[in-house]
């Protein structure tokens, strides 16, 4: 009776354990085959292949940078129409990776495949950030990236550096480009991907980039994110 109730107790505890592991399994599975699709634009590949190095290294404390990659490099993907086994392979892995999350608690809302919002353009309210807390959050991250530079010769790392103080001189007239924030999310991108280990040296860098990424997704519509545009847009005060 005590070895039936204690594997009993012993599966109830390492059920949800084992849950999220097959997730993370399956999901990892299909970000490299999507990583190595010859259809899909390389921005794209190469994100799936960011996403795959973040499921194999991942656990507890980085569950959060990894959905919000996740989330804030969605906006990459539906610029051009794909076969439908490649529509349906991005289709499960949306699938296992809102899975994934739903085992630690978090539920992800998301589009359907494919989706692409038309109509007016909108702000989140909610979410929307000032151009002085744009700037200050900018700075920081810039100033992290220059520290990191003196002690190591990355050009991604030097491409991020750049590309935060564009962006910054971009916000000294309370607006924005989108391009601005495309070439720092892509930069960001490339950096996770080929230099991931200067990550473990300095964590501010990408703690503080997360922060950056969601208030520019708050601030600049989703639809001047995925087209590309040189309109600006402009920041409340």
């Amino acid at each position: 009776m005590r070895i039936y109730t204690f594997l009993i107790l012993l599966v109830l505890s390492t059920g949800p354990l084992w849950a999220q592991t097959f997730q993370q399994e399956k999901a990892t599975q299909l970000a490299q085959r999507l990583s190595q699709t010859a259809e899909l634009p390389e921005n794209v590949k190469l994100r799936f292949e960011v996403l795959a190095w973040q499921l194999q290294s991942i656990d507890s404390r980085d569950a959060d940078n990894l959905l919000g990659f996740f989330s804030d490099t969605r906006i990459l993907l539906w610029n051009q129409q794909v076969g439908p086994q490649t529509e349906q392979a991005m289709r499960s892995f949306e699938q296992q990776m809102q899975e994934f999350a739903a085992t630690d608690g978090r539920y992800l809302d998301l589009p359907p495949v494919g989706y692409s919002p038309q109509g007016p353009k909108r702000l989140l309210s909610n979410e929307k950030s000032t151009a002085d807390g744009l700037t200050q959050l900018t700075l920081n991250t810039e100033r992290i990236a220059t520290e990191m530079l003196a002690d190591n010769n990355s050009v991604a790392l030097l491409s991020l550096r750049d590309n935060l103080t564009d962006l910054r001189e971009d916000l000294a007239d309370n607006s924005i480009a989108p391009n601005s924030a495309r070439r720092v999310i892509g930069s960001w991108t490339r950096l996770v991907s080929r230099d991931a280990s200067l990550l473990d040296k300095d964590r501010r860098l990408e703690e503080s980039l997360q922060r950056l990424l969601t208030s520019l997704r708050g601030t600049i519509p989703l639809q001047a994110l995925e087209s590309p545009t040189d309109a600006e847009v402009s920041i409340v005060e």
